[in-house]
C-alpha cells in the first residue's frame, strides 16, 4: 500500500517559512541580504520537491520553483553561498523533469539545461551532474528534438553519468542509493538510445546496468520500474509497485503499466485486479490537488483507465457492481468539478453536527474559491479532508460526498451503463429484481471513435454543416446505435417498460432512444430511454419530492433580437403554458437577466424556448441567449437555490451537448441543471428544426398533461408519433431523470 504521510516534511515547511515570515517582517533578513534567508528558501524548495514524490501533489512543483526561482531573484548581483546555489539548481532541475514527465510542460529540461551545465562547470557537484544527465535524457522524448540533437544530448549525459560512476561510492548514508540511481540513469540512458537506433548494444548495456543498479540497492523503486520498463513484464511492475510504497510517482507508472502489460497477457482478472489499484490511487491524487487543471490532469488518466478496467470487469463473475463503483467515482468527480452539490447533505448535517457542518462548508468555500492562494487552498483542501471524514463517522453519513451503496439504490428501473473500453466496450446493468448483468460491446472501442460518432459529432455540435449532411449524420449514428450499443443488451433488458442509461465518454448525446434497427424499428418502440449522468444524480432527483399542489409555471421565449428568428418559439411556450393554472409567458421585449431571476422564484415548471449555447471552455457559463449577444448562464441560474424547479424543459439549441474536452464528457447544460437542483431535464442535443420542436413540444403537453402520462413517457409517445420522419427532426430531445 502506498504511504503518504509526510509529516515530517509539512513540520519542516512550517519551521522554516515561518522563520522566513517573521525574519522578512522585522527587515533582518533583506537589510542587508541575510544568507541565512537563501537557505530557508532553498531548503523550502527542497522540501516541496521531496513531498511531490510521496503525495504527487503538482502544487509542490509550483511552490518548489517559486522558492528557487526567489533566491536566484534576491541573490541576483551578490555571491550565492555555493550549496545554496547547488540546490536550487538541483530543485529547477528536479522540477523540470517531473513537469516533463507528466506533460505539463514538455520543454521544461530545454529550459533548464543551460542553467544546470553552469552549474556543474562552476560546482563540479555530483547531484547536480545527474539531474542534468537526467534533464538531457528527458529532453529526448520531446518530437521537436532531431535525431542529431537526441544523439547528441544522450552522448552528453551518458558521459556524465560515467564520470559519477567512475569515482569512489560516498561514503555516506545513502551512497548505495546514489550509486543505484546513477547506474539506472545511465542504464535508461543506452534505452533511451536504443528505441533511437534499435541497437541491440544498447538494449543489453541498459539490462546490465539496471540489474546492477537492483543489486546495489535491491529496494530502489525507480531500478525496479526501469527494469520493468525494458523488459515490459507483468512480474516486473509488480515488482516496482511493491518497492515504491513511499514514492505516488513511480507507483502511480507501475500500477497502470500492469494493467496494460497484463493486457497483453489476456489476463482479464489481473488487468481488473491492477486497473482498480491504479484508479483508488488516481482517486485519492485527484482529491489532492489544489489546481482544477491538475486535477482534471488525473481525472484524464482516470477515463483512460475505466476504458481498461470495464471491459476485463465485465469478463470476471461477481465484479459488475466495483465495475460500476469506479465508473461512478469518476464521473461524480468530473461532474463536482464543474457543478458543487454539497448543500443538501451539509444542511442535514448541521442539523445534528453544526460543529462539523459549519467547518467543512467553510473549508469548501475557502478551497473552490479562485481569489486565494496556493497554500491557503491547500490547507482548505486538508480541512475538507479531515472534516469530511469525521462527519462520515456519523450515523447515516457514511456516503457524504461520496457515490451512493451501489447495491442499495433502491432502483425501480433497470440502471445501465455504456462504456467504450480496450480492446472493446462493456456494459453493466444493475437490476430493481436480480443481480447485475455485464456485457460486451464489441463495436465500442475507447478508440478511435467510431466514424458515426465522429460524424454526428462534427455535424451536430457545430452549425457549419448543411441541413442535410447534418440529417444525414444523425441517422448513420442511429443505426449504429443500434447493432453497437442496444443489441448486445436487448435481451437483458427485455420485460422493463424503462431504463435509466449512463452514457460514457464519447457516447454522451449519442440518441440512444432513437437507435434503430435495419428492419426500421426504434429503441423507444420496445423500452422508454431515460438517461441520467450518474447514478448519485439519479439519487438526488429522487429525492426531491414532488409537491401536492400544482407548480408554478414560467416559460421563456426567444428574446427579442437575440440570434436568427425561431418563428414558432413564442406560441409553442404559449401552448405549454395553456395546461397550467399559475402561468406566466415572459414577453419577448423582456426576456433579460433581471426577469428572468425574479420570476424564477418559486417556480416548479420551466419551458425554454430560445438558441441555447453549451461553452465547452466553461460548462457552467453554457446557458440561454438573450439579445445584444449576451447569456443567461447556469452559474447564474444556481447562484440561488433552486431546490423548488422540478422540471426543466429546454427547447432550445444545443442544451445538453457534452462538453468534449472534459474527461468523461459528462457535462451539459441539462446534467448541470440536474445535478444541481432540477427534478427532471428535457433538452435537446442538436440545432432542431424550429416548425418540428414546436410541434413536437406541443404533442408532449398535450399527452403529459392532457391526457395523463408521466412526462417521460409522454415524450416517448410524441416521438413515436413523429418516428414516420428522419429522427434528425424528432430525436434530439432526451428526457433526464427519475
Amino acid at each position: 500500500m502506498l504511504q503518504q504521510n509526510v509529516a515530517e516534511l509539512d513540520h519542516m515547511l512550517h519551521i522554516i517559512l515561518n522563520g522566513i515570515r517573521s525574519a522578512t517582517h522585522a527587515g533582518r533578513a533583506l537589510f542587508p541580504l541575510n544568507e541565512d534567508l537563501l537557505a530557508a528558501l532553498a531548503g523550502a524548495a527542497t522540501c516541496h520537491i521531496q513531498r511531490f514524490d510521496y503525495r504527487f501533489e503538482i502544487s509542490d512543483l509550483d511552490e518548489a520553483e517559486r522558492h528557487a526561482r526567489q533566491v536566484l531573484e534576491l541573490g541576483a548581483g551578490r555571491e550565492i553561498p555555493p550549496p545554496v546555489a547547488v540546490d536550487v539548481h538541483l530543485v529547477l532541475g528536479r522540477v523540470a523533469v517531473r513537469r516533463s514527465q507528466l506533460g505539463i510542460d514538455p520543454k521544461a529540461v530545454h529550459r533548464v539545461i543551460p542553467s544546470l551545465r553552469e552549474c556543474v562547470d562552476r560546482y563540479s557537484d555530483g547531484l547536480t551532474m545527474a539531474v542534468l544527465a537526467t534533464c538531457l535524457r528527458v529532453s529526448v522524448a520531446h518530437p521537436d528534438t532531431t535525431a542529431q540533437d537526441a544523439q547528441l544530448a544522450l552522448s552528453e549525459a551518458a558521459g556524465l553519468f560515467h564520470t559519477l560512476l567512475s569515482h569512489p561510492r560516498p561514503d555516506i548514508p545513502v551512497g548505495d542509493l546514489l550509486s543505484a540511481q546513477w547506474l539506472t540513469g545511465l542504464g535508461l540512458v543506452h534505452y533511451a538510445a536504443y528505441l533511437l537506433g534499435s541497437s541491440e548494444q544498447d538494449l543489453q548495456e541498459a539490462r546490465q546496468l539496471i540489474d546492477g543498479a537492483g543489486s546495489v540497492d535491491p529496494r530502489d523503486p525507480e531500478a525496479a520500474l526501469a527494469a520493468a520498463l525494458i523488459d515490459g513484464t507483468a512480474a516486473g511492475y509488480r515488482r516496482a509497485m511493491h518497492l515504491s510504497t513511499r514514492n505516488a510517482f513511480v507507483f502511480k507508472q507501475a500500477s497502470a503499466l500492469l494493467a496494460y502489460a497484463l493486457l497483453a497477457e489476456s489476463d482479464d482478472e489481473g488487468v481488473a485486479d491492477a486497473s482498480c489499484s491504479a484508479l483508488d490511487l488516481l482517486y485519492g491524487l485527484a482529491q489532492r490537488q489544489v489546481r482544477q487543471e491538475d486535477r482534471l490532469r488525473f481525472l484524464r488518466d482516470i477515463a483512460d483507465l475505466i476504458a481498461l478496467a470495464a471491459p476485463a470487469l465485465a469478463t470476471v463473475p461477481g465484479r459488475e457492481v466495483s465495475a460500476v463503483e469506479h465508473i461512478e467515482r469518476a464521473r461524480m468527480t468530473t461532474l463536482r468539478e464543474q457543478f458543487p452539490h454539497d448543500e443538501q447533505d451539509l444542511h442535514l448535517l448541521g442539523e445534528v453536527r453544526p460543529d462539523l457542518a459549519i467547518p467543512l462548508r467553510r473549508a469548501l468555500e475557502t478551497f473552490r474559491s479562485p481569489h486565494v492562494s496556493a497554500v491557503s487552498r491547500g490547507a482548505a483542501r486538508d480541512g475538507v479532508m479531515y472534516y469530511q471524514d469525521e462527519a462520515r463517522k456519523v450515523p447515516g453519513f457514511s456516503r457524504l460526498r461520496d457515490i451512493p451503496d451501489m447495491t442499495c439504490l433502491d432502483l425501480d428501473a433497470p440502471l445501465v451503463y455504456l462504456v467504450p473500453g480496450r480492446p472493446a466496450g462493456a456494459a453493466f446493468i444493475l437490476y430493481p429484481d436480480r443481480e447485475p448483468s455485464a456485457h460486451a460491446l464489441p463495436g465500442c472501442p475507447h478508440g478511435p471513435v467510431p466514424e458515426p460518432v465522429a460524424n454526428f459529432q462534427q455535424a451536430t455540435y457545430g452549425s457549419s454543416w448543411p441541413t442535410g449532411a447534418r440529417r444525414a449524420a444523425v441517422t448513420g449514428v442511429t443505426t449504429w446505435a443500434w447493432d453497437a450499443l442496444y443489441a448486445p443488451i436487448r435481451e437483458a433488458v427485455a420485460g422493463y417498460p424503462s431504463v435509466h442509461v449512463v452514457m460514457t465518454s464519447y457516447l454522451t448525446g449519442v440518441p440512444l432512444h432513437a437507435a434503430r434497427s435495419s428492419e426500421g424499428m426504434y429503441v423507444l418502440e420496445e423500452v422508454g430511454i431515460r438517461y441520467v449522468p450518474s447514478a448519485g444524480a439519479l439519487v438526488l432527483a429522487r429525492q426531491r419530492l414532488v409537491p401536492e399542489l400544482e407548480p408554478k409555471f414560467l416559460a421563456i421565449p426567444q428574446p427579442s433580437g437575440a440570434g436568427i428568428a425561431l418563428d414558432h418559439a413564442y406560441e409553442e411556450v404559449k401552448d405549454g403554458a395553456a395546461y397550467f393554472d399559475a402561468a406566466r409567458v415572459l414577453q419577448p421585449d423582456e426576456v433579460d437577466r433581471a426577469t428572468i431571476l425574479d420570476a424564477l422564484g418559486g417556480v416548479g415548471m420551466l419551458h425554454a424556448s430560445c438558441h441555447g449555447l453549451a461553452d465547452p471552455e466553461d460548462p457552467l457559463a453554457s446557458g440561454l441567449e438573450l439579445a445584444g449577444g449576451e447569456r443567461f448562464t447556469l452559474r447564474e441560474l444556481f447562484e440561488r437555490p433552486q431546490d423548488h424547479l422540478l422540471v426543466a424543459v429546454l427547447s432550445a439549441c444545443q442544451t445538453n451537448v457534452p462538453d468534449l474536452e472534459l474527461p468523461d464528457e459528462a457535462i451539459s447544460l441539462a446534467a448541470g441543471m440536474l445535478v444541481s437542483g432540477c427534478r427532471a431535464v428535457i433538452a435537446s442535443s442538436w440545432q432542431v428544426p424550429d416548425a418540428a420542436s414546436a410541434e413536437l413540444m406541443r404533442e408532449m403537453y398535450r399527452r403529459w398533461r392532457g391526457d395523463g402520462l408521466d412526462l417521460p413517457e409522454a415524450l416517448r409517445s410524441a416521438q413515436l408519433a413523429m418516428a414516420s420522419r428522419a429522427p434528425y427532426y424528432w430525436a434530439g430531445f432526451s428526457y433526464a431523470g427519475p
